[in-house]
């Protein structure tokens, strides 16, 4: 795999900036830049945070000699960061402007309906198991408003029970769906040929989602149920 210069540019810092690290092997070096990569999406502040996280454990450790063993440390303990900062959206914050609250989980919940149907779904040919998935142009696997809104309502009807059912239903109708997903730029892009279709931004929410539950829970079912179930108790509690 060619390395993007740029990317590559912030991983070298680890030995050329004052730090004066070294790695234990060109190969390991070789090997831990393409985890690394691959895990950062190339995204310049995931690779500084991890470039970060690092230099830490070789302090702690008193050492100078990076190894792949520190690279898989870091990112099977603390590497996470990209799904921390996804899951850590304010969708308050957003500006959307409507008749019905950007109530977090009701969102969450149109994602993972909308992640189930274009991903999930398929056994060993839905398109998260295809190896070479982040290849493929994400718009291929996008989404207009009116079929997004379509997928929302059967996989809630078919997934949730009774009073959260309703309770989702009766939030979603109020919705503005596609002004709530041209809001969701950290998440989605928009098609530039069409100005009603979306899709997952790089496919990266799909696979940090997957990577995080996707064991116990490939195609999200019980992760729906479940947070059908918390959003009814939101909208319980803001009604008393």
């Amino acid at each position: 795999m060619a390395l993007s210069p740029p990317a590559a540019e912030r991983l070298d810092l680890l030995e050329t900036s004052e730090l004066g690290l070294r790695w234990e092997s060109e190969e390991q070096k070789r090997a831990a830049y393409e985890r690394l990569l691959d895990r950062s999406y190339r995204i310049p502040w995931v690779l500084q945070r991890y470039r970060q996280l690092l230099v830490e454990r070789l302090e702690r450790a008193r050492r100078d000699t990076l190894t792949w063993d520190d690279v898989e440390h870091v990112l099977e303990r603390e590497g996470d960061v990209v799904w921390q900062y996804m899951d850590s959206i304010d969708y308050g914050s957003l500006g959307y402007r409507g008749t019905v609250r950007m109530e977090r989980r009701g969102f969450e919940l149109v994602l993972y309906a909308l992640v189930r149907d274009r991903y999930l779904l398929g056994g060993p040919k839905a398109p998260i198991q295809d190896p070479r998935l982040r290849e493929r142009r994400a718009l291929e696997l996008g989404f207009t408003v009116a079929e997004a809104r379509e997928i929302v309502e059967e996989t809630t009807n078919q997934i949730l029970l009774g009073r959260e059912r309703t309770a989702f239903r009766n939030w979603f109708a109020g919705l503005g769906l596609e002004q709530a997903l041209r809001l969701l730029t950290l998440v989605l892009e928009p098609d530039p040929d069409q100005h009603d279709r979306f899709a997952f931004l790089l496919h990266i929410y799909v696979i940090e989602l997957h990577r995080r539950f996707g064991a116990e829970d490939p195609t999200l079912d019980n992760k729906i149920l479940d947070w059908g179930i918390r959003f009814g108790w939101s909208i319980q509690q803001n009604r008393e």
